[in-house]
């Protein structure tokens, strides 16, 4: 799924810097967009917004879209890979017609899913007015299929009609938030943040559409039976996700001396969640040399490595093919890490003027930094993921997620009681064990790659 990873390295053959940056900036954008949008949506709203509706109804509207995008992504965690791999499959088999049907039928169930969490959320659990409560509950319908839609992001090869999309999708976000504030207030405020997505996943819809194109005649698998047999990678969907997120619901709902009830179920950790939120912006840079690099590098040797299998190569010739991987892992992932980690050393250095730039005080400081160590091992965390994924090691992989989720569950319940000092902790302990298990699946089944591959060819 790196097609746009394979476009964008087209423009760095230019070998200028402005190509260069032009690449990884667009990469940056493909990759992160929906959380861009969020974040970038969430701050200046938030500071257009304090004149007009008041600092407790901004509070409302920031601490329920960051509810919003954290529960919608661990609900439609499970069908994203399982979506991923159905559609990879049909595209190495050459056979593309059903992938828009089965999409379809994700998006819908997804959906229904969707609107059977948010709506009794919002309407039976938060205390604001109607129109609020409606607007909240269509934004997590939204922002849930625009995850769906995103799994066809690295696959899409239009990559400026895409980045067109959420550039408009980010200022329409803006200006309709805050055009409709000043009509109804902190209601209209979420129904232009609604308008704004809905665009966004009107102009995916289109994309993924015209890339994949509508068969009626085609037949596809139910999801049922796609979801039984790649169990595996449902888990691995719901526990990275909730991995991500579970120390931020423990802060909000466990954690009684620094959360902040701000309506029923909505509660707020103001020491701990805008450093975190920050904190994962960091990542960008490696995330775009993650696209053009890593992955892309990744599935052009491994497609070779396959070819030689099916080919019936030499056992040299096989073996080859092996060392380019090998090589290309070794390299683009120790560059990852050197982009990555001057990024995060600078931060990290800096992170008492970064603060005081974003408005935030001195004692989120040290949770500022905690957080931008363990979303710089997250991306290493997610190299190693991806190669797991690759090699169709699903239990593996689904063992490491899952160490990643018990591991920051148990750590943030530990640290949140001993202080502020210790906040972040968790998140950066859980990246480190998702490393390290991830690390040794990964040596272990390269070692035997070729005989596994030899192993689950049809006799």
């Amino acid at each position: 799924m790196a097609g746009v990873g394979f476009e964008l390295n087209k423009l760095m053959k230019e070998k200028t810097y402005t190509s260069l940056l032009r690449a990884y900036g667009l990469a940056g954008i493909i990759a992160g967009g929906p959380w861009v949008v969020a974040v970038s949506s969430l701050a200046l709203l938030g500071y257009f917004l304090e004149n007009i509706v008041g600092d407790s109804n901004v509070r409302l509207f920031l601490v329920s879209i960051s509810v919003i995008y954290g529960t919608s992504l661990v609900a439609v965690g499970p069908f994203q890979l399982i979506m991923t791999r159905y559609t990879s499959d049909q595209l190495y088999m050459k056979d593309t017609d059903p992938i828009f049907g089965c999409f379809l039928q994700f998006l819908s169930w997804g959906a229904v899913l969707l609107f059977a969490l948010g709506a009794p959320m919002f309407y039976l659990f938060v205390d604001a007015p109607l129109l609020f409560r409606a607007s909240a509950a269509m934004l997590f319908v939204f922002v849930g299929c625009i995850w769906l839609c995103s799994v066809f992001l690295s696959g899409i090869k239009n990559y400026k009609e895409l980045v067109r999309g959420f550039v408009i999708g980010f200022i329409l976000c803006i200006l309709l938030g805050w055009g409709l504030s000043m009509v109804a207030g902190v209601s209209g405020a979420m129904f232009g943040m609604v308008l704004g997505h809905l665009v966004i996943f009107l102009h995916l819809m289109r994309m993924i559409y015209l890339e994949a194109g509508l068969n009626f005649n085609a037949r596809f698998e139910s999801i049922i039976t796609i979801g039984r047999k790649y169990y595996e990678l449902a888990l691995c969907g719901l526990f990275y996700n909730l991995g991500i997120w579970i120390d931020k619901f423990l802060f909000w709902w466990v954690n009684p001396n620094g959360s902040e009830q701000i309506s029923g179920f909505l509660y707020s950790a103001p020491v701990y969640d805008p450093v975190v939120y920050f904190s994962f912006l960091s990542i960008l840079p490696g995330i775009s040399f993650f696209l053009l690099k890593v992955e892309t590098g990744l599935v052009f040797y491994m497609a070779d490595f396959v070819d030689k299998i099916l080919n019936r190569g030499s056992l040299s010739d096989i073996q080859e093919a092996k060392r380019k991987i090998l090589d290309s892992l070794t390299i683009n992932i120790g560059q990852l890490i050197k982009v990555q980690g001057l990024v995060t050393g600078i931060l990290i250095l800096s992170a008492g003027n970064v603060l005081r730039i974003l408005g935030l005080n001195n004692i989120q400081t040290g949770v500022f930094q905690i957080s931008l160590l363990g979303t710089f091992v997250l991306v290493i965390f997610m190299a190693l993921l991806l190669v797991l994924y690759y090699m169709d090691q699903r239990k593996p992989a689904m063992w490491t997620c899952l160490a990643f989720l018990v591991t920051n569950t148990v750590v943030t319940m530990i640290s949140i009681g001993m202080g502020v000092q210790y906040y972040g902790v968790g998140f950066l302990c859980a990246t480190i064990v998702g490393l390290l298990v991830g690390l040794h699946f990964v040596d272990k089944n390269l070692d035997l790659l070729e005989v596994q591959a030899f192993m689950k060819q049809p006799i």
